[in-house]
Parts: C-alpha cells; structure tokens; sequence
C-alpha cells in the first residue's frame, strides 16, 4: 500500500515476481482496478516476472455519486441510529441477487444520512434501526427492514439511480410492523454452544432482503 504524491505519481516497489492486482482508491471517488473501463468490470490480474518494471499503470477516478436524505418514523419524526445500506443486482451463481455495494451510514438526530463514493448506476437503499425492539422484550410492536421508498419487499423497492458525480435526494419512513419472536437452543452432541449466531432472513424474496442476525 502506498500513498500519491501531491501530482498523483505513485510508485510500489521490491515486490516479488507473481499475479497482482493494483487497485487505487480515495474518498468520494470510485474505487478503480488497474484495467477496468468501468466500474464493476472484472479485469485479469498483473503478471509480474523477476525484476520486471511496469510503467504507465495510470488511473483516472470518477468522482462518486451521492445518495442523501433522511429517515422518519410512521408519525413523520426523525430517526437516529438508523444503518442505511446501499445494494445493486447482480448475478451470483446463476441467479440476480441483491449484493452489497460496501457503501453504509447512520442516520444522527435529525434522521439525516449521506451515501457516498457510488459508482454509476442502480441502486436499492435500505434501512434497519439498530436498537430494533425485535432484540427486546416489549409490546410486539417495532420496525421491519425497510426499502425505500418504504416497503419491506424487495419487489416493491424502487430503484434510485446515480450518474458520474451526481447527488439524488430521497426520504422514506420505517414500515411499522408487528413483531414475532422465535427462541431456542443450540447444542452440540456433548452439551451447549455458547458464542454462536443464529440468522434469520426472509424466503419469500428469493433471500434477498436486509439479512437480521442476532448473536
């Protein structure tokens, strides 16, 4: 790993011979592989023999795009603490799937978030409220992974897309649900298993919706 200089140069050096991938990065830029022509492209990596210099591996970053905007309860108040993740489709072992792109926020106190360094494209927003009453005893009441622009089924999400640079603002409210709770044990052949994590995530739209996992 290595850091520009302030005109951009580069320079790693005293790797040994093999298969590499350079990939250059900053924040509010898209993340780039040497090689790609656009983002998401699967590219071969670097062969590199024995005392073999490679010149010219330049980059040129797209600025990211943004995505803005605010979460609100059913009754229209703001909402902290809440994971705003950003997901695209993709094909994953033969079938499209909901993969995530690595770009998070957490909403503050006014509800506000700010996704940012996206590539062009479409994309699925959704949110999960961290402290969810579903890892608490209460009434049975609480808020379900939401997509925007509030709906808890994929296939009713709405996609927003982003260009080279762009910033697109959008707002959406938690889908109020009633909550279940499933407990159990899991136990091993010779007694309890402490430490293990359970995961529970929806069947119904092809296990493509906000995974919700609890130690």
């Amino acid at each position: 790993v290595t850091s520009t200089y302030a005109d951009g140069r580069f320079e790693l050096r005293d790797l040994p011979a093999g298969r590499w991938t350079l990939m250059a990065s900053k924040p509010g830029f898209v993340s780039q592989r040497y090689g790609q022509r656009r983002p998401f492209e699967t590219v071969s990596p670097l062969e590199l023999a024995n005392g073999q210099k490679i010149d010219g591996a330049n980059f040129a970053l797209l600025r990211g795009g943004v995505i803005n905007g605010r979460v609100l309860d059913d009754l229209g108040e703001s909402v902290a603490n809440v994971r705003v993740t950003v997901q695209r489709r993709q094909m994953s072992e033969g079938t499209r799937r909901l993969i995530n792109v690595g770009v998070n926020d957490e909403t503050d106190d006014t509800g506000a978030f700010r996704l940012y360094g996206l590539a062009p494209g479409e994309y699925y927003v959704s949110a999960v409220l961290r402290n969810s009453p579903i890892e608490q005893p209460g009434d049975n009441a609480g808020y379900a992974p939401t997509f925007y622009p509030g709906t808890g089924n994929i296939n009713e999400a709405q996609r927003v897309t982003v260009g080279a640079g762009e910033e697109v603002s959008i707002g959406f409210s938690l889908l109020p649900v009633r909550l279940v709770r499933i407990s159990g044990t899991v136990v091993s052949q010779s007694g309890e298993i402490g430490g293990g994590n359970v995961q529970l995530v929806s069947a119904s739209d092809g296990a493509e919706g906000p995974l919700m996992t609890q130690g």
